[in-house]
């Protein structure tokens, strides 16, 4: 179902370009391999599921890629420059990354811990850890504003970081199980499985409306144009 709305980012937007066929096959083969690590656990790899499409991102500008080991509390890091995979401590159960491309920030909801860590893509160490509610889930940025939209299962509140101070804020709108930002715009679209409504959130004000798509949402899953693809 399309919704007419400005662009959002979709999930793996870097795909787009031909020139960059190297990261998006290093994107893939990052996947498959978070899904080898459920299967073949007996190897000692790190294991963790993959129930969020947001497990793995990637810095085009960098050409790094991020991808969260949930049971091992790391995000493994590789550099597709020189093929060298690094391993970051983060908090218990990292379910999902989000990249900020113009501050080369990292940002991974640890939904065991109920927090944020925030690592520098230049060192890949984490630099703050932030309290989020209950059970953080998926992530959004706004590389426009500098901030950082997380969504928590056990809460009706997304949580706001400011990039700049590393602070947080509840913005009372509703638990969701997918998000996706806007920037042009500064707007925040939020959807639940069992909600068929599309929350439609002002990012300046927190004002918020809702679009009828249907039951059964689950995530975000592309972008064309001024249409948004659920």
């Amino acid at each position: 179902m399309d919704v007419p709305f400005g662009i959002c980012h979709p999930i793996f937007p870097i795909c787009r370009s031909r020139q960059v066929s190297r990261t998006c096959t290093m994107l893939a083969a990052a996947i498959l391999a978070g899904a080898v690590t459920v299967a073949h656990a007996h190897t000692g790899a790190p294991q963790g599921r993959m129930i969020t499409s947001l497990a793995v991102a990637i810095n085009p500008a960098t050409h790094k890629v991020y991808a969260v080991n949930e049971d091992a509390g790391t995000v493994s890091v590789t550099d597709e420059s020189t093929g060298s995979t690094r391993t970051v401590k983060v908090g218990s159960g990292p379910i999902s990354v989000a990249v900020n491309r113009v501050t080369n920030r990292i940002y991974v909801a640890n939904t065991g811990s109920g927090s944020i860590s925030v690592i520098d893509g230049k060192q890949d160490e984490v630099i703050a850890t932030i309290k989020g509610e209950s059970h953080p889930y998926v992530l959004a940025v706004n590389e426009a504003s500098n901030k950082v939209y997380v969504t928590n299962t056990y809460s009706d509140a997304v949580t706001v970081i400011d990039g700049v101070t590393n602070t947080a804020q509840a913005l009372m709108v509703g638990a969701a199980d997918g998000i996706a930002v806007d920037p042009r715009i500064n707007t925040i679209f939020l959807m639940s499985y069992e909600d068929p409504d599309i929350r439609v959130v002002d990012g300046a004000t927190g004002a918020t409306r809702t679009v009828r798509v249907g039951s059964h949402l689950w995530e975000s899953l592309s972008t064309n144009l001024q249409t948004l693809s659920i």
